[in-house]
């Protein structure tokens, strides 16, 4: 009894050690641009193996392990037979991500654990505020556009919506110091978010904002919608205080960051352009596409109206510069979403639900992390074909946290056979060395916007 109580004890230290590895390298890999600085997004793999073993990540099915290898190990295919390695740490990137994944899902199997990772996001998602705010104070002027370590301002303010959601949800349907944690971080990320003068941003913040009215009304009636009214209220206020007197000496800077989110018109009509032409690229190169990076200048080939290195919308790029080899794993990722978001909102047996396809005031109540991650899921696979978020490894890394806490409820977890097991430990290796080889054969990982030349890519203006 008593050797079975020390490896009891053994293991929960174990499993707080691993959780809190976790999220540290997280942690680092945000406060390093974003990831893209050394070799962090490998020390960020490294970080979630751990995690994985302690909650025994063999067990998850092995279609599951197969879509998170397959999409960093199409990268280095593609690569491979493109004969470069320019880009092929996108593979690092994608491999972070669902190592993340994998880790989360295997160990939040129960509402408390889901409330502690969630916990985690966010503290993640304060550290990107704060880590933005100083050197946006320091310069003295509120009007700049603030993005912190990610260096584009959609796509830090998308970092702050995906943590904003799941506080959002916490607030609305949590209790205790959990409320007044998420309160405080929704209302730095709301600032952070209008801070940035990201258009879709703000729109996605108001989206999540709608979507905790709704849980916090199933889950809490009147005092719910009270909550998040407030939260609704405390934003704005917040980007007001943060940009105040007390800290900037031009005075109503907050109404220049309302005056800096001009018509949307002409970027919209960019992507759309951006769209077309990857669409066209790789419908003439519909299996293996036209190499890693080769998007802008072929662009530039095809006498584009409107020139960018990326196509700002991941699985367009995929088709476009990897073909059918590197677009199948996104069609999976968004099936996988859209049946993680209907199991989810799929009545169990013995649930009681009003009505049918609404969760029950029990079920939000329960597991209020879930919930909120789940909508920070859809924004964040939203936003993924509008921007180039995933050029940034903590803004995949912080998708794999909620992807995962979202999932962990639908995804079955049992004994696996012998042969399941090995066979899930073998796309795990897969998925690792995935990752080392895409970063050991880049010439520059860290610079995943830089597109190949011309010449390379096989274009004579």
């Amino acid at each position: 009894m008593t050797d079975f109580s020390a490896r009891s004890r053994g293991l929960q230290v174990a499993e707080v050690v691993s959780v809190l590895v976790a999220f540290v390298g997280a942690a680092l890999v945000a406060r390093f641009d974003a990831g893209l600085s050394g070799a962090w997004v490998l020390i960020g793999v490294a970080s979630a193996i751990p995690l994985y073993v302690v909650a025994r990540g063999w067990r998850l099915p092995w279609w599951l392990h197969l879509g998170a290898a397959w999409l960093p190990a199409a990268v280095v295919i593609a690569s491979a037979i493109h004969g470069y390695g320019d880009g092929a740490s996108r593979a690092s990137r994608y491999a972070y991500g669902a190592m993340i994944l994998l880790a989360i899902i295997a160990w939040a199997r129960d509402p408390a654990r889901r409330l502690v990772a969630a916990s985690g996001v966010i503290l993640l998602t304060a550290d990107t505020y704060l880590t933005a705010w100083w050197p946006w104070w320091g310069s003295n002027d509120a009007i700049k556009s603030m993005f912190g370590n990610y260096y584009t301002q959609n796509v830090f303010a998308m970092a702050l919506v995906i943590g904003a959601a799941v506080a959002i949800g916490i607030v609305v349907a949590g209790s205790r110091l959990f409320v007044f944690a998420g309160f405080i971080v929704t209302c730095l990320a709301g600032a952070g978010v209008l801070a940035s003068g990201s258009r879709a941003g703000l729109i996605l913040l108001g989206v999540a904002l709608l979507a905790g009215l709704a849980l916090g009304i199933i889950a809490r009636g009147w005092r719910g919608a009270v909550r998040a009214a407030v939260l609704a209220i405390a934003i704005p206020a917040t980007a007001w205080f943060m940009t105040s007197p007390i800290f900037f000496s031009n005075s109503g800077s907050f109404f220049g960051i309302t005056r800096r989110i001009e018509d949307a018109g002409a970027s919209i009509a960019g992507r759309i352009s951006f769209w077309n032409d990857a669409i066209r690229l790789g419908a003439e190169a519909p299996l293996t596409g036209h190499g890693l990076k080769s998007f802008g200048p072929l662009v530039q080939c095809l006498g584009s109206a409107r020139y960018s290195s990326n196509a700002h919308n991941e699985t367009l790029l995929a088709w476009a510069e990897t073909g059918i080899i590197g677009m199948i794993p996104f069609l999976a990722l968004i099936g996988g979403v859209v049946l993680v978001v209907v199991r989810s909102l799929r009545p169990a047996p013995v649930t009681e639900r009003r009505l049918r396809w609404v969760p029950s005031r029990a079920e939000v109540l329960d597991d209020p992390a879930r919930w909120g991650a789940l909508v920070a899921l859809v924004l964040a696979l939203v936003h993924l074909h509008f921007d180039f978020d995933w050029a940034y490894p903590a803004i995949i890394g912080l998708t794999g946290f909620v992807a995962g806490i979202a999932a962990a409820p639908v995804v079955p977890s049992r004994s696996a056979t012998r042969l399941r097991a090995t066979l899930a430990v073998a796309l795990g290796v897969v998925l690792v060395a995935s990752a080392v080889a895409g970063f050991a054969i880049d010439p520059y990982p860290g610079d995943p916007l830089l597109p190949i030349s011309l010449e390379r890519a096989g274009c004579r203006p």
